[in-house]
């Protein structure tokens, strides 16, 4: 009798011990980034589980840049700074390899030193001479779109899978600016795309308006990354009633 009660209690007391993750967020510089936050989550399993049960905490980071989080139960977790700084990139938004840890009840395990890294300023010129855009606006940093009678949708992609949007910069009248933040090397893929507005590229060359327009982007090391130009060259004209026949 006596062993069959241990047998269950222990585990449960294991569970509630759990484990400890602890590391260091510093700026590209090696400063330390004091009051910064940063989420540890549990990874969901690659073949779905009814079974699983999210769970994610947030922790700061101490004067010195470091953290420590107490408490996880065992598992797999992503380790993630929570926001940017104007001049860095958050690196879980652009490494295919974010930070994932083993919590082992019981033991603690420090994950890689995390760094923000140094950001440019990649710009993207929407040139519409017929000024069909200046009713609507391209959502910025995923808003709304305001009078949506012809709009782009642009940004892109970057290597973990996210897609972030660029922000207006500068509006002369039959051109348009926009700005995102990318680092200074890697890779990542540019997208526009509009459901009215007929687009071509830098060259002119139209883009097929059910796939939008695509290009990837290589990100040279003391280099400024070339504006990426979009053209808006009418409107898209509708398929006339009964053209499928």
């Amino acid at each position: 009798m006596y062993r069959i009660i241990l047998w269950v209690v222990a585990p449960a007391l294991g569970f509630a011990q759990g484990g400890t993750l602890r590391g260091v967020l510093t700026l590209a510089e090696g400063v330390p980034l004091a009051e910064f936050p940063v989420a540890i989550a549990r990874v969901p399993p690659p073949v779905f589980d009814s079974k699983f049960v999210p769970w994610t905490r947030t922790v700061f980071t101490n004067a010195d840049g470091a953290f420590e989080l107490t408490g996880i139960p065992q598992g797999a977790y992503r380790v993630c700074p929570q926001k940017s700084l104007p001049g860095y990139v958050n690196p879980c938004l652009w490494s295919e390899s974010a930070t994932t840890q083993m919590v082992t009840a019981g033991q603690r395990t420090t994950v890689a030193p995390m760094v923000l890294r140094r950001s440019q300023s990649q710009i993207i010129r929407v040139e519409d001479s017929a000024r069909l855009l200046s009713q609507a606006r391209v959502p910025d940093r995923g808003g709304p779109v305001a009078a949506p009678r012809h709009a782009i949708v642009l940004g892109l992609f970057t290597p973990a899978g996210y897609f972030l949007s660029g922000r207006l910069a500068r509006d002369e009248g039959t051109a348009k600016e926009y700005v995102l933040d990318v680092p200074e090397t890697g890779r990542f893929r540019f997208s526009a795309a509009s459901a009215t507005l007929q687009l071509a590229d830098g060259v002119g060359r139209r883009v097929n308006s059910g796939i939008g327009l695509s290009q990837a982007v290589d990100l040279i090391p003391s280099t400024a990354p070339a504006p990426i130009l979009v053209q808006v060259q009418g409107l898209l004209v509708p398929a006339p009633s009964g053209s499928g026949k």
